[in-house]
């Protein structure tokens, strides 16, 4: 106890006992410094010593402050994923999301570049769980992928699948042979496309039902020690997976794929990380030569921004969005997003490939390759004519490429 709360209490006692406080006042005057002192009094009382015996699930502060500092956040693929995360890629039917899926996991799988823009830091071997369509689907999406990076196909021997086989993550079989997939391989990425198809009998729409299914899949991300991510449809709003409110607090990744008015938009949100910058993606097919290519481009809004901030770097946010116009409010976050990636310095966001020419003579990222050209690419390589790409169809290809994308 308090030396000085313990004194208080005696003289208080003494002085009852001797009859001073029988008036009220008197009895109110003598009471209340006790009771102040009595208030603040376990401030000076010495701070109790350590737990003698420390619990295991829970940890000391100072501990983990005397740990090495673990640097900054890790991704999978950069800017987009990060690492060991559960990830959502989510965004409404039939606008390409299984095909931005298999784009990132080619680039996982062989350390090329993700939607001819985001490095791979560490690539490695990927499993992806696919219940939406089969083999043959799934072999037309990866020829026209490949063809579109001009990578062989014997260099996907990292990229692993499963199509069709009616895997359901809230029964028991296919758990315990998950578990033991997750660590029998060292996965970098493993993802599941669609989650309606694999929630099996759990109701999305009950957090009763979906909170078991997402503690799974939690669980998974820690066997594997890798990635789980999976891939949902959204609500009416557009930008929220469809079902129970659980869903938005579980990733620690969204990528959340939009089509307004026919522009494709990828965003991003991490929970331990900044969010990249909107990007526009580009699905450029050409029919005869069997190509697809998924680029990601700066949005219009971002090109502005950063054009006007390279030519005026002390430009204030309401400066720019007098000059470009725009929505203010996000003129102003992309200003600061700006400054907070090095400002005008950068010439592209961190992670980015540097912008290259293309066949027309204007600049793009990550160009058709013609006959005799390299690429500095990991896991890329330009077949010679006769090859798997025929190489003149490829080029004249590149050329008329249309904007088409499936749909």
């Amino acid at each position: 106890m308090n030396p000085e709360l313990a004194a208080a209490l005696d003289q208080l006692t003494q002085r009852a006992f001797a009859g001073e406080l029988s008036d009220p006042a008197d009895l109110r005057g003598a009471v209340n410094p006790v009771i102040n002192l009595w208030r603040i009094g376990p401030e000076h009382d010495p701070p109790a010593g350590p737990l003698e015996e420390t619990p295991t699930w829970f940890e000391s502060a100072a501990d983990l402050l005397a740990e090495p500092h673990p640097g900054d956040t890790p991704f999978l693929v950069q800017d987009l994923i990060v690492d060991r995360s559960v990830a959502q890629l989510v965004g409404p039917p039939k606008k390409g999301k299984t095909y931005v899926l298999l784009d990132m996991a080619i680039a996982v799988a062989t350390g090329n570049t993700a939607l001819g823009r985001f490095a791979v830091p560490e690539p490695g071997p990927v499993l992806l769980i696919l219940e939406e369509s089969g083999r043959a689907a799934l072999h037309r999406r990866l020829d026209m992928l490949t063809r579109g990076r001009a990578i062989r196909p014997n260099l996907l021997t990292n990229f692993h699948y499963s199509a069709n086989r009616r895997v359901k993550l809230d029964d028991q079989e296919w758990r315990d042979r998950l578990r033991a997939t997750c660590q029998a391989h060292p996965w970098r990425l493993i993802a599941f496309d669609p989650y309606a198809r694999l929630k099996g009998g759990s109701d999305e729409d009950s957090q009763k039902e979906s909170g078991p299914v997402l503690d799974f899949i939690r669980e998974l991300r820690d066997l594997a020690n890798a990635t789980v991510l999976y891939v949902a449809h959204t609500g009416h709003e557009g930008t929220r997976q469809r079902g129970s409110s659980d869903f938005e607090s579980y990733y620690e990744t969204k990528l959340t794929l939009l089509d307004k008015g026919g522009k494709r938009t990828l965003s991003t949100d991490h929970r331990e990380a900044e969010a990249a910058v909107l990007y526009e993606l580009a699905f450029t097919f050409d029919s005869p030569t069997r190509t697809l290519r998924i680029d990601a481009d700066e949005d219009e809004l971002v090109r502005k921004v950063r054009e006007h901030l390279k030519q005026d770097p002390e430009a204030s946010g309401n400066a720019v969005h007098e000059a470009i116009g725009g929505n203010r409010a996000k003129v102003l976050e992309l200003v600061k997003q700006h400054r907070h990636e090095g400002g005008t310095n950068l010439p592209e966001p961190p992670g980015t490939t540097s912008t290259r020419q293309s066949l027309s003579g204007g600049t793009d990222h990550g160009p058709y390759k013609g006959p005799g050209t390299t690429t500095t690419d990991p896991g890329q390589e330009v077949v010679p004519n006769g090859g798997y790409h025929p190489d003149e169809l490829y080029v004249e290809g590149a050329a008329r490429a249309r904007s088409e994308g499936p749909q």
